[in-house]
């Protein structure tokens, strides 16, 4: 079952164990964050995948970033983040992201985010600091890149 993610306490375990930040850190991108919305895999009523969508621009054109996407380790493998992305596509229509590393890439073009853009085609009506020190960060490419469903 997908649905909305409120509890802080779930989003703090799932993003600690898979991205090893500080809850102090999770804790402060969710309250500060005004454009976005967290979506979880809930698996016997204890969430065990998530991602963020926020609202954001890529090349002129309204769209919504996936960030913070994670599985817990014992839950991976089932599907559960692909059937988030697919419910984000159905409900928002447009959605992208920056991919981590390389092997990222062929997994989010097999979810049928194909289209590429330069990241200076992305834009984010957030705080600096959320801009900088979350949703731009984690990136090992040497070229960043953004990843979209939709293209020209």
């Amino acid at each position: 079952m997908i649905k909305t993610i409120k509890s802080v306490d779930d989003i703090v375990s799932l993003w600690s164990e898979a991205f090893g930040d500080s809850r102090e850190d999770i804790v402060f991108f969710i309250e500060n964050i005004k454009n976005a919305s967290c979506f979880a895999y809930y698996e016997n009523n204890k969430a065990v995948s998530m991602l963020y969508l926020v609202d954001c621009v890529l090349d002129g054109k309204h769209s919504h970033y996936i960030y913070a996407a994670c599985t817990t380790e014992k839950c991976r493998k089932k599907g559960y983040m692909s059937a988030l992305i697919k419910h984000c596509v159905a409900e928002f229509d447009e959605v992208c992201l920056i991919p981590a590393n390389e092997k990222l890439i062929e997994y989010y073009k097999r979810q049928n985010l194909t289209f590429e853009y330069s990241v200076d085609k992305l834009k984010f009506d957030e705080c600096r600091e959320l801009i900088d020190e979350y949703l731009y960060a984690g990136c090992s490419l040497e070229i960043p890149i953004v990843l979209s469903n939709k293209g020209e």
